[in-house]
């Protein structure tokens, strides 16, 4: 029992702390951080260093499956109904384009690849029939890791987030429609309808119970007084999700992926803290994971010839997906841009390809192949090598989309523009320095022929002595009489707070609201005490507010002519 305990505890370790200094280095070289995550995998597990072994991974497989629900929940969350209500044949169109497209092309690749090897025509049908539907899955995970890593935001990138939040489903049914060709070639033709079947209670009850999750956890929330317990809230139901959905043998991706819908489009602002906390809770459950999808990845198993069904089944899938996805949008209208780097941005796969592969592999054990090697540990065997290879290449790929449409960086919060900011990118220069010996009369005029209502007060030497206001004045206003016999240091309040340019927006602005002060003087420095500048805290409200507004400001995307669906804007892309 102790060395078990000491072995998961070693993984822990090894795989967080291998899979930060694998996704550091990629991130110093502009590569997605989930790459280096695989990377280090492969290095720590049986095809490198073999530190972490396959029995320990399979101690890990109950952490797979909570991962898994946090990025279904994640990735439901992202999407909203009113972006659907709109732009929801658009969608549809996008994900039966790309996906049926995948289908055609890799079940066919990699038919012609199977038959020119045995010549046995219902084993190369059900193997392609099979692959072809796996082919459709997109990877929720590492896709979406990037376009949050990268802040994307934009019609390409809510397609994406709408694609692979769906595409799962319909590889799902696709899926149960190969399995059941792949039983009526290899048996008989009675299994296909039960198999339909089976599929059909799965989506409905994976959706249905999901749903029914989302609403729960709202109801709940409404009590809640605070955030660590509504965030507590969405991990245990995440965990029960996850557990009622394995017992009933439903999809877990899809049914938290409800879950995170419907708790988002439901109560929106009740729902917004926790899911920002699970956000952040995400990163080590998300290393952990890409390195456990690393280690699982080896070679060593793999026949030479089954090369062949692998690079058939990765380039006929990239195919697929790149045509696809430029079909659909050319009939939904979308720019010439988006619709040739969507396919791109699609390429990533990953658990739940894996998953259907080894649940394949239990339809096709008693299929051969070739000597000692089914149909089913074939199709495990391809799925697992071009698995690696797209999600090296996949999130890769994500990245030059969102970068060659120019959508990167545009999904910015208030948060992130305070932290790139400095006193001297909010401050006003255009203010007036009042001397400390300047009467009052002469301070009433300068009020009157500037904007501002607060004033910086010098010395003779022009160093900040004080700060001045109207609403210092106000008792003085009406005692005309006073006007020429005070003077500004009379009135004046001594500054106990003042800044350099080079001090941190969030620094400046933590302040000011710890002490309840509107207003803050900039500084040349510390030994001239000179002021350059005010800042102003409505002001830096409105000027953070316009940079957000520029920053995700929409670009031209429809394109004149394009058929009858409406073309996209950027009104309601998910945020």
């Amino acid at each position: 029992m102790q060395d078990s305990a000491y072995d998961i505890l070693m993984v822990f370790s090894l795989g967080i702390l291998g899979g930060m200094l694998g996704g550091g280095v990629c991130r110093l070289l502009h590569v997605p951080q989930v790459v280096g995550y695989i990377i280090a995998g492969l290095l720590l597990g049986e095809s490198g260093w073999g530190l972490i072994r396959q029995e320990d991974i399979g101690t890990f497989q109950p952490f797979n499956f909570f991962a898994l629900g946090v990025i279904g929940m994640l990735v439901g969350a992202e999407l909203k109904f009113e972006s659907f209500r709109k732009y929801g044949k658009q969608y549809l169109t996008l994900l039966l384009g790309e996906g049926l497209t995948t289908f055609v092309l890799v079940g066919s690749a990699t038919f012609l690849c199977l038959y020119s090897l045995n010549h046995d025509m219902s084993v190369a049908l059900a193997g392609g029939a099979v692959l072809g539907a796996i082919a459709a899955a997109t990877d929720p995970a590492s896709t979406m890791d990037v376009i949050w890593e990268y802040r994307a935001l934009g019609t390409l990138s809510a397609s994406i987030i709408a694609i692979v939040a769906l595409d799962d489903a319909l590889a799902l049914a696709l899926y149960g429609l190969g399995t059941s060709v792949a039983a009526s070639v290899t048996t008989s033709i009675s299994g296909m309808t039960s198999n339909l079947a089976e599929v059909a209670v799965e989506l409905a009850g994976s959706i249905v119970l999901g749903g029914a999750f989302g609403l729960l956890a709202n109801a709940i929330l409404r009590r809640l007084p605070g955030e660590e317990q509504s965030f507590a809230l969405i991990i245990g139901l995440i965990l029960l999700a996850v557990t009622l959905g394995l017992h009933s043998g439903l999809d877990v991706i899809l049914m938290t992926m409800a879950m995170g819908l419907v708790l988002v489009n439901v109560a929106p602002n009740r729902s917004r803290e926790p899911l920002e906390g699970l956000h952040r809770a995400a990163a080590p459950i998300y290393t952990l994971f890409f390195v456990l999808v690393g280690c699982r990845l080896h070679w060593g198993h793999m026949p030479t010839w089954l090369w062949t069904l692998v690079f058939a089944y990765v380039f006929a899938r990239i195919a697929g997906k790149v045509l696809g996805c430029y079909l659909g949008g050319t009939v939904c209208g979308l720019q010439s841009s988006v619709r040739r780097h969507l396919g791109i941005g699609l390429l990533a796969q990953g658990g739940v390809a894996i998953g259907l592969s080894i649940t394949a592999s239990h339809y096709l054990s008693h299929v051969p192949v070739a000597a000692q090697l089914s149909l089913g540990d074939a199709v495990v065997f391809a799925v697992t090598a071009s698995t690696l290879f797209a999600q090296l290449i996949g999130p890769a790929m994500v990245k030059l989309a969102i970068h060659r449409v120019g959508e990167n960086g545009r999904n910015v919060a208030r948060e992130d523009i305070i932290a790139s900011w400095s006193a001297a990118d909010v401050m006003s220069t255009d203010f007036a320095e009042i001397s400390q010996d300047e009467p009052i009369a002469e301070v009433l005029r300068e009020f009157t022929e500037h904007e501002h209502v607060v004033f910086p007060v010098t010395d003779e030497q022009h160093r900040l002595v004080g700060i001045l206001s109207l609403v210092m004045l106000k008792n003085i206003i009406t005692q005309q009489h006073l006007w020429h016999t005070l003077t500004a240091g009379d009135v004046m309040r001594r500054v106990l707070f003042f800044v350099e340019p080079s001090v941190p927006l969030e620094d400046v602005l933590d302040h000011l609201r710890r002490f309840s002060y509107q207003y803050a003087v900039v500084i040349e420095d510390r030994q001239s005490l000179r002021p350059i500048g005010i800042v102003d805290v409505d002001e830096v409200e409105h000027a953070i507010n316009r940079e957000i507004l520029r920053r995700r400001k929409a670009k031209p995307i429809s394109e004149a002519g394009a058929s009858g669906c409406s073309p996209y804007t950027e009104e309601v892309v998910p945020c």
